[in-house]
């Protein structure tokens, strides 16, 4: 997420053969991602103290968005190239770390390329990473 959409194509997009081709480019991937996630948990109630007392009233209000800190790493190549030179080198390697809430499904989150120029990226999620 902290990167462009076809940031990194293996160059198909600059080739005027490729043309307005819908693919990526790159013809093999490789991708790790990290998540964690905790509950951020809110009970309200307009006359209870006790949280455990506040279930199925229509005063209360039961709120649980989860905070996610995540990691992506990738890299790409193609076919002619080989794959073990193309992975072992750290230039090949792209980074980002982000974090956000998530609130069911729905989830707003933050994310920076730690490899590269780039600015902060937003991103809307509507339904969960994992």
């Amino acid at each position: 997420p902290g990167y462009s959409m076809f940031q990194f194509d293996c160059g198909a997009h600059q080739d005027p053969g490729f043309g307005n081709a819908p693919g990526y480019g790159c013809q093999r991937f490789t991708v790790f991602q990290a998540e964690y996630r905790t509950a951020l948990n809110f009970h309200w109630h307009l006359d209870q103290d006790d949280p455990s007392q506040i279930s199925g009233d229509i005063f209360s209000i039961d709120f649980n968005p989860a905070f996610i800190l995540l990691f992506n790493a990738g890299a790409a190549w193609d076919t002619e190239e080989n794959y073990w030179d193309h992975l072992t080198k750290s230039e090949n390697w792209v980074t980002d770390l982000g974090g956000g809430l998530a609130f069911g499904g729905l989830g707003f989150y933050l994310a920076y390329p730690l490899v590269g120029s780039g600015g902060l990226n937003f991103i809307v999620r509507l339904t969960a990473r994992f």
